[in-house]
C-alpha cells in the first residue's frame, strides 16, 4: 500500500513538474517580441534593443528586410508583433489587409535620400541636382539603388531620377538591390561608381562619402512607419513607447534619423 502511495505521489509529482514547466515555457514566450524593421533602421533598432531588454527583461527578435517583403511575409502567416515601414504605401497596404492592429499606427522617423560615392572615389565635375545636368550621358559605371518595386528607398530614388530628368537615361546603368543596406554594399565594395541611400545609411559607414544630398522636392517626404501587428502580444506596446523615449531618439539621432515626436 505504501508502495501504491509513493507511486501516486510521484506520478502527481510528474504531472506537477510538466504543469510548472509548461507555464515558464508560456512565460518565456510572453518575454520576447518579434520585430519587422526596414533594413535601414537595422543599426538604431539592434542597439535599442540591447537597452530595452536590459530594462525589461524582454528579448528582441528583430527581422529586416525591404518594407514590401516584410509587408508580404506578415500577409504570409510570419508571425512579428510590431512592424516598422520606410513607407507609407507599404503600410497603407498592410493596413487594408487587416495585418495592423487599429489604432496603434503612427509616424516614427524621416530621413534624407542621398547620392554616395566609394571612399575616396571621384565626383563627376561640377555634379548637381538639376536638371540641366546630363548625369546619364556623364556616367560611365553604375548606379546602386533598391529594387524600385518592393524597397522604399529605391522608390524614392526612382522619384528623384525621374524629376530631374535621369530615370530614363539611367535604367541599363543601374544595379538593384534587395534592399537599401544591399544597395549600399554595392558601393562600399567598388562594384558601383555611385548609389543612392538614405543618409542614415551613408553616416555610419566608413566605406563611402556623400556626393550630395537630393532636393526634397523631387520626392515624396521619407516617412517610416510604425504599428502592431494584429494579435501582438501585449508588451508590444512597451517597445514601441520606449523608441518614442528620449533615450532611444538620441540614438536614431547618432544613426542619421530624425525622430518624430509621439
Amino acid at each position: 500500500m505504501r508502495i501504491t502511495n509513493l507511486r501516486i505521489s510521484f506520478s502527481g509529482l510528474l504531472i506537477l513538474l510538466f504543469i510548472a514547466f509548461g507555464c515558464i515555457e508560456s512565460f518565456a514566450a510572453d518575454k520576447e517580441l518579434t520585430i519587422c524593421a526596414a533594413a535601414s533602421t537595422t543599426g538604431p533598432i539592434m542597439d535599442i534593443s540591447k537597452i530595452f531588454k536590459d530594462k525589461t527583461g524582454i528579448t528582441i527578435k528583430s527581422s529586416f528586410a525591404s518594407s514590401g517583403v516584410l509587408a508580404r511575409q506578415i500577409e504570409q502567416g510570419n508571425p512579428a508583433d510590431v512592424y516598422i515601414s520606410a513607407s507609407k504605401k507599404w503600410a497603407d497596404y498592410a493596413e487594408k489587409k487587416g495585418l495592423l492592429k487599429a489604432g496603434t499606427r503612427t509616424n516614427i522617423l524621416t530621413n534624407t535620400l542621398v547620392m554616395i560615392i566609394p571612399k575616396g572615389g571621384k565626383t563627376l565635375k561640377d555634379f548637381t541636382f538639376s536638371k540641366d545636368y546630363n548625369f546619364p550621358e556623364k556616367l560611365e559605371g553604375r548606379l546602386s539603388i533598391g529594387n524600385p518595386e518592393h524597397v522604399p528607398a529605391g522608390k524614392y530614388a526612382q522619384q528623384s531620377l525621374t524629376a530631374l530628368g535621369w530615370w530614363q537615361g539611367l535604367k541599363e546603368k543601374l544595379i538593384l538591390s534587395k534592399d537599401v543596406r544591399s544597395a549600399l554594399r554595392v558601393v562600399e565594395v567598388g562594384e558601383a561608381d555611385y548609389g543612392i541611400v538614405y543618409g542614415s545609411d551613408a553616416k555610419k559607414s566608413s566605406k563611402v562619402e556623400v556626393a550630395g544630398i537630393f532636393p526634397d522636392s523631387t520626392h515624396k517626404p521619407i516617412v517610416y512607419v510604425i504599428a502592431e501587428v494584429d494579435g501582438a502580444k501585449a508588451d508590444a506596446s512597451k517597445f514601441i513607447d520606449f523608441l518614442f523615449s528620449e533615450e532611444a531618439g538620441k540614438i536614431f539621432t547618432e544613426y542619421g534619423f530624425v525622430p518624430v515626436k509621439k
